[in-house]
């Protein structure tokens, strides 16, 4: 006699007709993996995971994992910024999308490295690119933020972000002099920390779902919740306990709505950043 497992039948019916197997749940309030509409997975932080790099971390939300290292090298500053240094975000991501295509996992690539490029350098500029300057006009350095996504499992943009604030609080420069000749001394045994501005940034993803009668937004959603919601996507990015909100797609949303989603992103962003601080101290220890 054969006996079905009882998420079997679940299972199957989640590959063949995913959309409507969610949409069934969400009617009945209820999320695939059992969460609440607006509750986030478990965030897990690791440090100095790359030996190679000046500063690393690895973050875990879910089971999406990326890992961030910043390498960092010395250069001759540009003309038009003789006093500052330069700061590069780029994320690898692989086939870790559901496009599996080299279009589009390049553009997946492109369009996440802006949108954390726009957050970290210029709306919240946690880092002073003159604090990076060794000798105006003839040496700064040059930092070059990776982030590799090893598993997405959604909200990857969340944290690809955390991953990057954690790599930065970790990251530890050697000390450079420049003689008389212009011969570069760098000094690996004297490292110091890079100085931050402000708090950083702290991104939370949600995927929107238009029903005739409601619209539902989860917040922290799963690569599959990502994928039925045809990617009607936005992104909360709080900076310093201001707001900013990236559409990526999707219906509008009502005001009173959108107002929930920041004020659910601004409480998430004040646990996360303590967790951090936390976990960064025990590092420390």
């Amino acid at each position: 006699m054969l006996v079905e497992h009882p998420g079997s039948a679940a299972e199957a019916y989640s590959r063949i007709r995913p959309g409507l197997l969610h949409q069934r749940f969400l009617q009945n309030n209820l999320r695939l993996d059992g969460r609440a509409f607006h509750q986030s997975r478990d965030v897990s932080f690791d440090f100095d995971t790359i030996s190679s790099a000046q500063g690393s971390s690895s973050v875990r939300i879910g089971d999406t994992k990326v890992v961030c290292g910043i390498r960092a090298s010395v250069a001759v500053p540009v003309f038009q910024a003789p006093d500052s240094g330069f700061i590069q975000i780029n994320v690898h991501s692989g086939f870790a999308f559901s496009d599996k295509s080299s279009n589009g996992v390049l553009k997946r690539n492109v369009v996440l490295s802006e949108a954390l490029a726009d957050v970290f350098l210029d709306d919240c500029r946690l880092i002073e690119l003159t604090s990076l300057c060794i000798e105006p006009e003839a040496l700064a350095w040059n930092l070059d933020i990776d982030v590799v996504v090893v598993d997405n499992s959604g909200s990857v943009i969340d944290a690809s972000c955390l991953a990057i604030a954690a790599a930065l609080h970790k990251l530890e420069l050697p000390q450079v002099s420049l003689d008389d000749k212009q011969q570069v001394t760098i000094n690996r045994l004297a490292k110091f920390p890079l100085k931050l501005r402000g708090e950083a940034p702290v991104m939370t993803s949600f995927a929107v779902f238009p029903e005739s009668n409601r619209t539902t937004v989860l917040l922290d959603p799963t690569l599959e919740e990502e994928s039925v919601s045809d990617h009607a996507l936005f992104t909360v990015a709080v900076i310093n306990d201001k707001s900013k909100v990236v559409k990526c797609g999707g219906p509008p949303l009502k005001d009173s709505q959108l107002n929930e989603c920041i004020s659910l992103a601004e409480k998430r962003a004040k646990q996360l950043l303590q967790t951090l601080s936390q976990e960064l101290a025990n590092s420390d220890v």
